[in-house]
């Protein structure tokens, strides 16, 4: 058991050294941007991400939660109407689908 822990952490370090650029490159974006982030964030180094020892110290996607409850699409009133609307859609496909099946019927009476 502590073998397939010791294989998965030397796996985890190769992958992070292959991909060195990318994660310093990501992190120079997000610390570009912490000051705007609402709240504001501390900007990161990759000195820094790299002495975090455990994953749960790594708050780097935490405070880039939203909560999408506040949304204008996530309220009820916003959803009825988004329902209606598209209701509104169908039924207006429905009545040009209904008016080729009247003359469709028409004609199978009148042939009969």
């Amino acid at each position: 058991m502590a073998l397939i822990g010791y294989a998965l952490r030397v796996h985890i370090s190769t992958q992070l050294k292959r991909r060195c650029d990318t994660i310093c490159q990501a992190l120079f974006q997000y610390s570009k941007h912490a000051a705007d982030l609402v709240p504001p964030q501390h900007m990161l180094d990759w000195a820094t991400v790299i002495n975090y020892t455990f994953l749960a110290e790594f708050d780097l996607l935490q405070f880039g939660w939203h909560d999408i409850c506040e949304d204008q699409w996530a309220k009820p009133d916003f959803q009825d109407a988004t329902t209606s609307f598209f209701k509104l859609q169908g039924a207006q496909d429905e009545i040009v689908r209904c008016n080729v099946e009247i003359q469709r019927l028409t004609t199978f009476i009148r042939d009969e």
